[in-house]
């Protein structure tokens, strides 16, 4: 019996939220937005683009939380 624990560790919300965004933006052209925090807060408009629902963003967090259980250790 080997007392080596195989069990992946639970990754943390920050790096789950960051791999999806890298997912997103690697799937996606320029126009469609994550979110509009950044133009919000430098007080640009976001006329001519689109912004990701939550729906989509929410299956992108699931995915990197998918791939990073699944990565080596």
């Amino acid at each position: 019996m080997s007392d080596i624990d195989d069990t992946p560790e639970e990754p943390s919300p920050e790096l789950v939220e960051a791999m999806a965004k890298q997912l997103f933006r690697s799937e996606n052209p320029p126009s469609l937005l994550w979110d509009t925090k950044l133009f919000e807060a430098s007080g640009r408009s976001t006329e001519g683009f689109q912004v990701a629902t939550d729906e989509a963003r929410d299956a992108y967090r699931k995915r990197a939380h998918e791939m990073l259980l699944e990565a080596p250790q």
